[in-house]
């Protein structure tokens, strides 16, 4: 991998008016090399492209084909460039934010014909959509989150019933949680397991723990997005009112998960 980085410095090299970190913006973006063509030639076209001369691009990487899906700018140095949405890098300043962002460096305006060219480019260097990873990264959120929160199930709880969604919707809404000092996010969550096995969790309460786990705030809509990739599906707001009765209860943003999801 050494030659190829160093072929990558040198042809990312000629981009540059002599001076580290200065880039001509004199000249339009020239095109990207043409399919086919050596992917050290198609980094080195997007290092210069994208001002990165210093720490040369060694690797891009999408995690799914769809806006939502991330997008990962990995440096030679090993530094990572993170776009929580990949449709991010077709707009001008969504391309060059998370860059100025992570790197520092002062990026070069681009117009949004050479905006698209440079996703273009992007896409084709990631090559193989590494899906299996992301969905990997979800279900672990998942176990450790199921690992911590505090299961609710009863056999009278069918969710095809008013009876059965009043009682555990009134054992979701009722639950505290019963850790003393300062418990995790999933520590203070709740799952309620319908006799069918299926199982109910609020969105913000798994938002949060993946927000801990990761160290970084994931948006709602890639937060869902990422989870029905796994088989979860998104609900929404639930309201059943109760049998016989004039209440009404409302759990706010449900995600369901499938009966024997684990397995």
């Amino acid at each position: 991998m050494g030659d190829g980085i160093a072929r990558i410095e040198q042809i990312a090299q000629t981009a540059l008016d002599g001076k580290p970190g200065r880039r001509k913006r004199t000249a339009p973006l020239a095109d990207a090399p043409p399919p086919g063509a050596p992917i050290t030639a198609l980094l080195a076209w997007l290092t210069a492209a994208l001002g990165l001369g210093r720490d040369p691009l060694a690797q891009v990487q999408r995690f799914g084909r769809h806006d939502e899906a991330r997008m990962v700018l990995t440096l030679c140095s090993g530094q990572r460039i993170v776009y929580e949405r990949q449709a991010d890098v077709f707009s001008p300043d969504g391309l060059a934010r998370r860059i100025v962002l992570a790197t520092g460096i002062e990026l070069a305006p681009r117009t949004k014909p050479e905006t698209v060219k440079i996703a273009a480019a992007l896409v084709r260097a990631a090559g193989e959509v590494a899906e299996a990873d992301d969905r990997v990264e979800a279900r672990d959120w998942a176990a450790t989150f199921f690992a911590d929160a505090t299961e609710l199930a009863s056999d009278d709880w069918d969710a095809g019933t008013a009876a059965g969604r009043y009682a555990a919707m009134s054992a979701l809404l009722r639950h505290r949680p019963a850790v003393d000092g300062y418990a995790t996010a999933a520590q203070k969550a709740v799952v309620i397991r319908w006799t069918d096995g299926s199982r109910w969790v609020r969105t913000g309460a798994f938002g949060a723990h993946v927000r801990a786990a990761t160290g970084r705030p994931l948006p709602w809509g890639a937060l869902v997005a990422r989870m029905e990739e796994v088989g979860w599906r998104h609900l929404g707001d639930q309201w059943q009112r109760e049998p016989r009765g004039d209440r009404k209860l409302k759990v706010p943003g449900v995600l369901w998960i499938p009966a024997g999801w684990d397995e």
